[in-house]
């Protein structure tokens, strides 16, 4: 195996493991507690953004190694549907994660959004490249309610 091969699969492996995942419930219950006084949330919405940018950036460097898109490709898609890093790092995450096979293979990845973000703009290109479903909350819940009734 030559070097730039190693060095890849290296720079691979570490992406891999700081990118994993994380149950986001805590985080979630924090946020819409009254523990937290409304600069502690703000605080903790300014780190989950920085975390999100730093993850997106990963994915990203992940891709391109991986030749799943080029630096031209993501720019492309950057300028055509206005996506920060910190909102394409769900839809790379739950890329990956189907990809590594994280999840069950009865599971599928879905990145849940609001109807009026960039990110659900952009979901029929998301699902063609990426495989990955974005659906609004509206339509989380009539999925769930319509697999509730199926079962």
């Amino acid at each position: 195996m030559n070097l730039k091969k190693q060095i890849e699969d290296k720079k691979i492996e570490d992406i891999k493991e700081r990118t994993k995942p994380a149950d986001a419930l805590p985080l979630a219950e924090a946020l819409i507690s009254d523990k937290l006084t409304d600069e502690e949330k703000d605080v903790l919405i300014d780190d989950l953004h920085k975390g999100f940018t730093k993850t997106g950036e990963m994915l990203i460097e992940r891709c391109f190694i991986e030749e799943i898109m080029d630096e031209k490709d993501y720019l492309e898609i950057k300028e055509k549907y206005k996506i920060e890093l910190s909102n394409f790092a769900p839809v790379l995450q739950a890329y990956f994660n189907t990809k590594d096979g994280l999840f069950k293979p009865d599971e599928r990845a879905v990145v849940l959004t609001t109807p009026n973000s960039n990110i659900f703009k952009a979901r029929d290109f998301i699902k063609k490249k990426f495989n990955v479903k974005v659906i609004s909350a509206e339509e989380a819940i009539k999925l769930m309610i319509k697999e509730k009734k199926c079962q």
